[in-house]
């Protein structure tokens, strides 16, 4: 919305400006406190045993029932608490555009979502109880941020006719799109409920043969209880995406204005996630054995991490180039098709990096080439042609998914030794995962050059038809003459 006032707009940069450090804060804080939430000492109460030889490396070690308790709860809590936080955040700072009013008059509901960040923060910090119930009764906080999202909208539609007509078609799909979602929560919450309502105390016994949890994880396999974990804290947004898709007839349009409008939010959240990265990368005290004797710490993937840098760098640049200056509708082929063949390259350089240095590498790798990934894969989403969005949407929106467990895997420094669970060798190695993105990104990048050079020869092949047939013309214009 457009206000007169200068002032006002300066207000709402101010705000603008300020949700973003907070997201930047956040993202840190959700990254380097990991610890704090799934660190030894959650384990250590449990399994008082071996507490030395028992820490998170063991986090998605699902292979018996005391071990799967533990970590679906564990998981599950965290997987809360950040969708939360970010969650909070995102409201924050998307309804700055939606608010009808003077943003001085969003003021108090800017300092709403301050605060329930600051009150997810502070219960799981103080709180540190991990029954399940504990972790069900948690969850309301998610709860209470959704339906005081859902408060600012109606009181958005209330003023809102006030001031002008209200479209009735936009009206409707607000209100079914609020009822599916109302229902799909309240699904979600029972569901939940009814996994971990027979362990209100012990976390080992949620698993216990005849509860309703054993049955739904035999189900599922005990390899995926981490996704099921995991579908609780993002099967809401993405249901909601897709409901909103379903109601305007499977437009993708508005879902792609919607990340071109959300691009600082999105580039906050990467940059602080590569910060991240890096600071792990240089600082973990990582030595590795090239001699009898001689050891040499950090420096065998130091190569690895400057060219992801490298590659994160130029596609930063490219982003930021072709939406400020929105160069990429003048040349869009010549400068995405560059662009493509450097990322590719790049991309293979790192592959062969890897290869060598495979017994040199760190996990914590791993979270530089998720980030690279999800660059491409994003910048891929918001600047190709349509024919590509339609094809890849739904690739892009599962690996999205699939890049959150995977950094997770990372975040934790998972360490999946066969000789501390023989058992572990069968779950996929962060490793393989990272290659099998890299595959899928790289099959991506090769489509949209593919469909590059075809309208090139499709141009070509029109200017050469085109070339000729004014040849003939000019031929049989000179007989006539």
């Amino acid at each position: 919305m457009v206000f007169s006032s200068k002032n006002q707009r300066k207000f709402k940069t101010v705000l603008t400006l300020i949700s973003l450090i907070v997201l930047f804060s956040i993202t840190l804080f959700v990254l380097f406190g990991a610890e704090l939430f799934v660190g030894n000492d959650f384990f250590k109460n449990y399994f008082s045993t071996k507490p030395k030889n028992f820490g998170s490396q063991y986090l998605f070690d699902l292979t018996t029932n005391g071990y799967r308790s533990i970590n679906f709860v564990i998981i599950t809590n965290y997987v809360i608490m950040v969708t939360t936080l970010l969650l909070s955040i995102y409201f924050a700072y998307r309804n700055l555009d939606r608010m009808i009013l003077k943003p001085i008059y969003y003021l108090p509901w800017f300092i709403s979502y301050i605060l329930i960040i600051v009150t997810s923060i502070s219960i799981n910090l103080f709180d540190r109880s991990l029954t399940p119930i504990a972790v069900f009764k948690k969850s309301f906080i998610f709860i209470a941020l959704w339906f005081f999202n859902l408060l600012f909208n109606i009181f958005n539609i209330h003023k809102l006719k006030k001031v002008e007509q209200v479209n009735k078609k936009k009206l409707v799909t607000f209100i079914t799109k609020t009822i599916l979602e109302i229902i799909i929560l309240a699904s979600l919450l029972i569901l939940f409920y009814l996994f971990i309502r027979k362990a209100y105390e012990k976390p080992d016994e949620l698993f216990l043969q005849g509860s309703f949890g054993y049955t739904l994880t035999k189900s599922l396999s005990s390899k995926n209880i981490t996704s099921f974990s995991f579908s609780f804290g993002f099967s809401i947004l993405l249901l909601a995406w897709l409901i909103v898709l379903i109601l305007n007839n499977w437009q993708t349009k508005n879902v792609l204005n919607s990340i071109k409008k959300h691009f600082a939010f999105v580039l906050v959240v990467l940059i602080s996630g590569l910060l991240f990265g890096l600071i792990k990368s240089f600082t973990l005290n990582y030595e590795h054995k090239i001699l009898v004797g001689v050891s040499q710490s950090n420096l065998n993937y130091l190569p690895f991490i400057l060219v992801l840098t490298i590659d994160i760098f130029i596609t930063a640049v490219f982003a930021t180039i072709a939406y400020v200056k929105k160069v990429f509708n003048k040349h869009v082929h010549v400068i995405n098709f560059t662009y493509l063949i450097t990322l590719i390259s790049v991309l293979i350089s790192s592959f062969v990096l890897r290869i060598f240095n495979i017994d040199n590498l760190n996990n914590t790798m791993a979270i530089l080439f998720g980030t690279i990934f999800s660059f491409i894969l994003c910048l891929l989403f918001v600047f190709s042609r349509r024919k590509i969005l339609k094809s890849t949407l739904l690739t892009t929106t599962l690996v999205w998914i699939a890049l959150v467990i995977m950094l997770v895997f990372q975040i934790y420094d998972v360490q999946l030794l066969e000789y501390q669970n023989t058992s572990l060798h069968t779950i996929p190695s962060p490793y393989k995962i990272v290659d099998i993105f890299g595959i899928i990104a790289m099959f991506i990048i090769l489509i949209n050059l593919l469909f590059i050079v075809s309208k090139w020869l499709h141009s070509s092949i029109i200017v050469y038809k085109n070339r000729n047939h004014l040849i003939k013309e000019k031929e049989a214009t000179y007989e006539i003459k």
